[in-house]
């Protein structure tokens, strides 16, 4: 009969059962009562945990220095390493990479991983909207990366499923504003929002995901896809925020189809849920709605009433992000442009080239190449040549 081993919950030692009198370790002196377990005769192979815990005992590495490794505190680390503490799937990813191990285990996330997940989703939309967008994107894309795998090994219970929408979601407009050719990926990470709100959010979530949806459709110029997604979000009730949404990006999508009586009917029905709202939101905003409705405008050959427009254009307030104020600059030069007046235009596109810079906005830089091309003329030219090399150069953004 094989003698039952007994391992020593804070140091490791492993002896008979009989030569622990009143479970008092040899080698430790320590009694851990609830600390020590029954171990198999043959030692299973060391996992990643184990491999730090011996790191540290030779003096290889320091708590402190572990703890700010897996971005946990110290606490958190001494329970690990004295093995009264198992590791989350997340955390257990993060030890695996700092002792050069593929963490292959854990795939199912807890809720201390749900919430920290929440957290880097709020902070991405943060810095988005504070136009630093760029430094969200990897701790994003690794997020991603993590819910998949637990999408994939059958995770669906309603709390994760409502967090891996709300990051695919921050995920698909991250990538999309950073990558101006990147088109797929921002359509699957958005479409799969989609296809899994459809079992999980409400109506407000719903419309959310499809209304994000149908503007990376657009941005993909799958313009009757599109007004179909968004046309779809605006049939259900989801509330005058959603409401705006919808009808702000359908008038972008109208407009570029050239549906002058569709257009007039989404500007509308954007004012009308501007009215209905308590406040003001960083998307359905009275600055973003007028430079929807004025680049409408010009899209439909309308160049005298988007420059009377443009006149009214309000300034810039406190609920309008970043983007939007760039955004808005450039549709203002437009409308110049389209006014003829060249000479005001150029400078005022080279102020919002330098804004786009400053925020990390390479797709409304190539919006500025696209609305300078035609113009012909030596400052343009100039221009167009200064903004492709900070496309090409990712040194040349300071955001």
């Amino acid at each position: 009969m094989t003698k039952a081993q007994v391992r020593c919950g804070v140091c490791g030692a492993s002896t008979g059962a009989v030569s622990f009198p009143e479970e008092l370790c040899p080698r430790c002196r320590r009694t851990y009562r609830d600390e020590l377990e029954i171990a198999a005769p043959e030692p299973a192979p060391l996992d990643a945990v184990e491999k730090l815990r011996l790191k540290w005992l030779a003096g290889e590495i320091d708590q402190p220095t572990i703890a700010a490794h897996i971005g946990v505190k110290q606490p958190y680390v001494s329970r690990l390493l004295n093995r009264s503490r198992r590791p989350s799937p997340m955390v257990a990813r993060a030890i695996a990479r700092l002792v050069g191990e593929d963490y292959e285990g854990g795939k199912l996330l807890g809720p201390d991983d749900l919430y920290r997940i929440a957290q880097v989703v709020r902070m991405a939309e943060s810095l988005r909207t504070l136009g630093r967008a760029e430094t969200a994107l990897p701790e994003l894309s690794t997020t991603i990366r993590d819910l998949d795998r637990a999408w994939e090994s059958g995770q669906r219970d309603e709390d994760f499923a409502l967090v891996y929408i709300d990051a695919l979601l921050a995920y698909a407009v991250t990538l999309g504003d950073l990558s101006p050719d990147e088109e797929s990926g921002p359509l699957r990470a958005a479409q799969r929002a989609v296809t899994i709100s459809e079992s999980y959010a409400n109506n407000s979530g719903m419309a959310y995901a499809l209304n994000t949806l149908g503007n990376q459709q657009r941005i993909a110029n799958q313009l009757r896809t599109a007004r179909e997604t968004i046309l779809r979000a605006a049939s259900l009730e989801a509330g005058a925020l959603a409401a705006g949404a919808s009808a702000s990006w359908l008038a972008r999508i109208v407009a570029e189809q050239g549906d002058e009586p569709a257009f007039e009917e989404m500007i509308n029905r954007a004012r009308r849920a501007l009215d209905r709202l308590p406040g003001t939101d960083l998307f359905v905003n009275p600055l973003s709605i007028a430079e929807i409705e004025i680049r409408g405008l010009l899209k439909l050959g309308k160049a005298a009433q988007a420059s009377s427009r443009l006149s009214t254009m309000p300034e810039p307030g406190r609920e309008s992000a970043p983007q939007w104020q760039v955004i808005s600059a450039i549709t203002a030069a437009e409308g110049l442009v389209a006014a003829g007046e060249i000479e005001v235009a150029i400078p005022a596109f080279a102020a919002a080239a330098d804004a786009a810079t400053r925020q990390y906005m390479p797709r409304q830089l190539q919006r500025i190449v696209r609305a300078l091309v035609p113009i012909m003329s030596p400052a343009s030219q100039e221009l167009v040549a200064e903004i492709r090399r900070r496309i090409e150069s990712p040194e040349a953004f300071t955001g």
